[in-house]
């Protein structure tokens, strides 16, 4: 599903370049600095065509109005609070989809030698790490 027509921008960063980012700034990181340890930029639209290309599937991309999932999720709401049903989403986590999410991780590479692995690395592992859990072994 694409939000906004594939214009929102997201940070995808593997979690294990946090945790390296992390040990680093404790390492090297000066005291009472701030480190954003993030990844690549991309909007939405780019994310799934890195999952496209890297698991070799297509998968179909809708482009869609913002009221359509903000629509959704009011629905999912007012269905959870009717019938107990737990939603999908709610129009609070839908709207932080709808907004810009890019940052930059320099002062983290000059300072602390913090280098993120690329989206379509950090894709493939997360989906080797997903079949592998599939199939029972970690």
């Amino acid at each position: 599903m694409l939000l906004n027509r594939g214009v929102n921008i997201g940070n995808y960063v593997l979690v294990d370049d946090v945790v390296a980012g992390h040990l680093l700034a404790m390492e090297k990181g000066r005291l009472g600095q701030r480190y954003i340890l993030g990844g690549e930029n991309a909007s939405l639209r780019q994310f799934f065509r890195t999952i496209d290309r890297v698991t070799g599937k297509r998968h179909i991309q809708l482009p869609i109005l913002r009221f359509t999932p903000l629509a959704f999720a009011a629905w999912q709401k007012l269905r959870a609070e009717w019938f107990g049903i737990y939603p999908t989403i709610t129009p609070g986590w839908m709207r932080t989809f709808l907004v810009d999410w890019a940052y930059r991780s320099d002062k983290a590479v000059r300072e602390l030698g913090y280098q993120p692995t690329s989206l379509d690395e950090g894709i493939r592992r997360t989906c080797d790490w997903l079949r592998r859990l599939r199939e029972g072994k970690k």
